[in-house]
């Protein structure tokens, strides 16, 4: 079983999703998307090139070896800051992100 997570996980993410709301056609859920994902690439490149955390802070760990810290983790990351912001937004509009049907 425990050989077999790796793939099952795989399979997960490779399934593809799809922005839908009851009362809005693919046009404007594409029209929707792109504005969101523009609004959420400005502000996570603004933040993390102009307002973004430090570069990493040199401390010494129990056995008094350096180690390298950075600040931000990799939640601070552009991308993931850009995906989480498009996410917001989207369901702010009232959208939920669902299992794509199978193409035919």
């Amino acid at each position: 079983m425990r050989r077999a997570l790796p793939f099952v996980a795989l399979l997960v993410a490779c399934t593809p999703m799809q922005w839908v709301k009851d009362d809005a056609d693919a046009q404007q859920a594409r029209k929707d998307l792109g504005e969101c994902s523009r609004e959420a690439w400005l502000r996570s490149y603004d933040w993390s090139w102009g307002y973004g955390p430090p570069g990493p802070v040199v401390m010494r760990d129990a056995a008094g070896r350096p180690v390298a810290i950075y600040p931000g983790g990799p939640m601070s990351e552009p991308i993931v800051v850009e995906q989480r912001l498009t996410d917001f937004c989207m369901r702010a509009r009232g959208y939920r992100l669902i299992e794509a049907p199978p193409k035919k």
